[in-house]
C-alpha cells in the first residue's frame, strides 16, 4: 500500500464533494420500472450489436429486457432468475448483492460501528476513484487512528477497517468497543480533527447502532448501479423523438461506460474486518403465487419486461440456481427460436 504524506492529502482533498454531490443529484430519478428497463436494454443491446467488443455486456441488457419466468400448472407464472447477471450496474444483480450483504451484516456486525465517509470522488460521477488514491486513503487511516487514540485515551483502532469504494470515495467501517453516547460521539469528532490535521477534508464520521451502519453499507454497494441508471434515465427523456443517429450515439456512450468500469474490486478490508458476504445464495423454486408448493411448475417462459410480449415457451430446463454462463446459454437459444404462439393464460 502506497505510504501517506500530507501533500498527497492535500492532493485528494481537492474534492469537496458532499454539497456538489447533492446538488448535482437533486430531483434525478433513476430507471426504475421494468418497462424504462426494458427501452433502455433496447438501446443498450442495438450499440453492444455495433460496438464489436461489447459481448460481455450482453447479459446486462438481457436481464434488464427480459424475464425468466416459471410457469405452473394452473397458469400461474413467477419469475426467476431475476438477478442473474451479475453486472455491477444492473439493478437486479446490484440489489441482490447488497441485501446478501445486509443480511450477513445483521447476524455477524457488532453493536456499535464507527462509519467515516472520506470523498475522493467526483460529485455525480461514475468513475471510481482510482486504487493510488484510495490505497492512500486507507494508508491515511494509521495516523488518523494513532492521532485518534492518543486524544480520546482509548485503545488504537484496527489498522484496516472494512471499506467499501464508491465513485464518490471510500467509507469505512470500523469496528469499536461497547461506550457511552459521550464517549462516541467524542471519538467521531476526533477521527473528523485527525483528518483535517492530516490534509483530508471534507471527512464525515459518525458512530452509527448497527442498523444505521447497514444501511449506510447497503446505499454504498447499490451506488454504481442507482448512477448508471440514473445517467440513463435523463438521457433517455432527452432522447425523446430523437434521431436514429442519436439513439445509436447514446448506446454507445453507455457501452463506453460499463466497458470503462472493468472488474474493481470495491469491499476491502483485512480477514479480522467486519465481514461482508456479497455470494449470491443458492436459488430454490418458487412456490405459484397462488397455491403455494402444492402447484408443480410444467413449463417456463420468457416475455418482454415492457410489454409481457412471450418470447418463447418450453419445458422447465433451467434450474433455479443455474450459474451466469447456463443462464445467458439458454436466453440465447431461447431467443433464436421460433417465436410461440400468444396463447390466453388461464386464471389462476
Amino acid at each position: 500500500m502506497r505510504a501517506y504524506t500530507r501533500e498527497l492529502g492535500k492532493q485528494l482533498a481537492l474534492h469537496e464533494i458532499r454539497e456538489a454531490l447533492e446538488k448535482s443529484r437533486k430531483g434525478v430519478r433513476a430507471v426504475d420500472s421494468p418497462a424504462e428497463w426494458a427501452r433502455f436494454a433496447e438501446v443498450f443491446e442495438d450499440a453492444i450489436d455495433q460496438h464489436g467488443k461489447a459481448e460481455r455486456l450482453r447479459t446486462m441488457a438481457h436481464a434488464l429486457k427480459y424475464r425468466i419466468q416459471q410457469v405452473h400448472a394452473c397458469g400461474a407464472e413467477r419469475e426467476t432468475q431475476a438477478e442473474w447477471c451479475g453486472s455491477i450496474y444492473g439493478p437486479n444483480a446490484a440489489r441482490q448483492r447488497a441485501s446478501q450483504a445486509v443480511r450477513h451484516a445483521r447476524r455477524s456486525w457488532p453493536q456499535q460501528v464507527l462509519t467515516v465517509e472520506i470523498p475522493i470522488g467526483r460529485a455525480g460521477g461514475l468513475k471510481l476513484p482510482s486504487k493510488e488514491a484510495v490505497a492512500s486513503v486507507r494508508a491515511a487511516w494509521g495516523p488518523i487512528s494513532k492521532q485518534v487514540a492518543t486524544s480520546c485515551g482509548i485503545e488504537r483502532p484496527e489498522l484496516n477497517p472494512r471499506a467499501v469504494v464508491t465513485p464518490d470515495g471510500v467509507t469505512l467501517f470500523v469496528q469499536i468497543e461497547g461506550r457511552g453516547q459521550a464517549q462516541l460521539e467524542n471519538l467521531a469528532s476526533s477521527v473528523r480533527l485527525a483528518a483535517r490535521w492530516i490534509g483530508l477534508r471534507g471527512v464525515d464520521a459518525r458512530w452509527a447502532s448497527r442498523e444505521a451502519a447497514i444501511q449506510t453499507l447497503y446505499q454504498a454497494l447499490m451506488c454504481e448501479a442507482q448512477r448508471f441508471m440514473a445517467e440513463a434515465s435523463v438521457e433517455l427523456e432527452q432522447l425523446e423523438d430523437g434521431t436514429a443517429e442519436a439513439r445509436a450515439g447514446l448506446g454507445q456512450v453507455w457501452v463506453e461506460r460499463a466497458l470503462a468500469r472493468g472488474r474493481r474490486q470495491v469491499v476491502l478490508g483485512a480477514k479480522t474486518s467486519l465481514e461482508v458476504d456479497l455470494k449470491t445464495p443458492k436459488g430454490t423454486e418458487r412456490p405459484c403465487p397462488s397455491h403455494g408448493v402444492g402447484c408443480p411448475v410444467v413449463a417456463q417462459t420468457v416475455r418482454e419486461r415492457g410489454t409481457g410480449t412471450l418470447r418463447w415457451r418450453g419445458a422447465n430446463e433451467l434450474a433455479p440456481n443455474a450459474p451466469t454462463v447456463q443462464v445467458a446459454t439458454f436466453l440465447k437459444q431461447a431467443l433464436s427460436a421460433p417465436a410461440p404462439v400468444q396463447t390466453i393464460r388461464r386464471a389462476a
